[in-house]
């Protein structure tokens, strides 16, 4: 059973480029700063200005306000991790992350996806540097555990999870015993370290719909319950983020994108998920749905919008394999960003959407430090999200844009929120 990383597949997959540095001049802010001034600080640095996303999802408001990530931990699950590219900052690495094992040691292909997506969350912030890019949380703190991945298929096989006889029984069923302990086990290292936020990028191919609550539960029992953090109170449980899936790059092989694929849409069937599990479709730069990506369909309640096409992001080089800077290296012109391991790639997939989340909700767990717990964060995400035209639309955009002006405002602008139950789902759409 492939698990594959959500940053590429069929028409609409990674599009790796190579991106060339250019040097910034960075503004002289004065002495004293207003919230204005903070505001045009943060926008007026190179790296902000080359990471369009974080423009349309209004980072800098919440920077302005100080809401930077600092003291939050995002759980990273991914193909591997290059710490040492530039991007990633050691300091701010657990020493429980586990980035190779005796059985795998990732090479440099296999960590360029982790690596993309870490620097998406929480890339270094180096106003001084000529770094095109930094990630939406620049202070969060990074737990990443490296797990094999397959690459993404050029044919859509939706996986098998038996056939469910309409009475709650599941036949035919291959044996997901050890997956479902792999990925509970995974999970307990997260919860154990009360990590606040996991991401992952990755998952199964087949639409949400194509299955039954009974089937999801057949498969991944253990998974389920690991999940769902029984227990524990809800403003401490673990939030985890979903790629939502690049299904809509198989639309010409008549697959159905209409929803999230098979593990970010459980919580459309699992009440005890809901609240802190959320699925996450990307959008372009001109902020409408990205052809490739998914849509949050019945999911929508558990599902929000971010920027995933063409951003971007670290991308690791070795001697050994340079990748796309194909370049000789005894050549005077040879990109200077291989010898001290600092180049970057633009690329899409929802699987940079989803790291714009989580390093989303590190900021605004930065934010109300102490006064709003997991799933009252989750719930003002939803809450503030742009909703306005094209984001009113629930089964493309789920819960709208990401915007991070309006949840990191004072919590009185939007009190209305604080009487939604933060112990269930969100209210059915209409």
């Amino acid at each position: 059973f492939a698990i594959i990383s959500c940053g590429g597949g069929g028409g609409g997959g990674s599009n790796n480029a190579p991106v060339v540095s250019e040097t910034p001049t960075p503004p002289t802010p004065p002495p004293s700063l207003s919230f204005d001034q903070l505001k045009d600080r943060f926008e007026g640095y190179y790296e902000y200005q080359s990471q369009w996303g974080l423009n349309m999802i209004n980072a800098s408001s919440a920077y302005a306000r100080g809401a930077t990530g600092s003291g939050v931990t995002i759980g990273i699950t991914d193909s591997g991790l290059d710490d040492s590219h530039v991007e990633i900052s050691a300091s701010r690495l657990s020493d429980d992350s586990a980035l190779s094992y005796a059985n795998y040691t990732p090479n440099t292909r296999q960590k360029r996806h982790g690596t993309m997506v870490a620097s998406v969350a929480a890339g270094q912030q180096d106003k001084l540097e000529l770094t095109p890019m930094h990630g939406v949380a620049f202070d969060a703190n990074v737990l990443f555990v490296a797990i094999q991945l397959a690459e993404p298929d050029p044919d859509y096989d939706p996986v098998d999870l038996g056939d469910d006889d309409g009475s709650g029984n599941v036949t035919g069923a291959p044996d997901f015993t050890g997956i479902d302990n792999f990925f509970s086990q995974l999970f307990e290292i997260y919860n154990d370290l009360e990590v606040d936020i996991v991401n992952n990028s990755y998952g199964y191919s087949g639409n949400i719909i194509d299955y039954t609550e009974a089937q999801v539960r057949y498969a991944f029992p253990n998974t389920i319950t690991e999940m769902s953090q029984i227990g524990t109170p809800d403003a401490e449980k673990t939030i985890y983020v979903w790629a939502a899936g690049n299904a809509g790059g198989y639309a010409d092989q008549g697959v159905d994108f209409s929803s999230p694929e098979l593990l970010p849409g459980m919580a459309h069937y699992i009440p005890e998920i809901q609240g802190h599990s959320i699925a996450v479709a990307s959008v372009n730069e001109n902020g409408q749905i990205s052809d490739f990506s998914s849509r949050c369909g019945v999911a929508q309640d558990y599902c929000i919008s971010a920027p995933g096409g063409s951003i971007t992001a670290a991308y690791p080089t070795s001697a050994s394999d340079t990748g796309i800077y194909v370049g000789n290296i005894n050549d005077d012109s040879y990109n200077n960003c291989i010898q001290d391991n600092s180049c970057y790639a633009v690329t899409s997939g929802t699987s940079f959407a989803a790291p714009f989340v989580s390093g989303g909700l590190a900021v605004i767990a930065d934010h109300f430090e102490g006064q709003l717990g997991s799933q009252e964060i989750v719930t003002r995400l939803f809450a503030t999200a742009n909703k306005n035209g094209i984001y009113s639309d629930k089964a493309i955009y789920g819960q709208g844009l990401m915007d991070l002006n309006a949840a990191t405002e004072p919590v009185g602008q939007v009190s209305a929120m604080m009487s939604l139950s933060l112990s269930g789902p969100m209210s059915p759409a209409i």
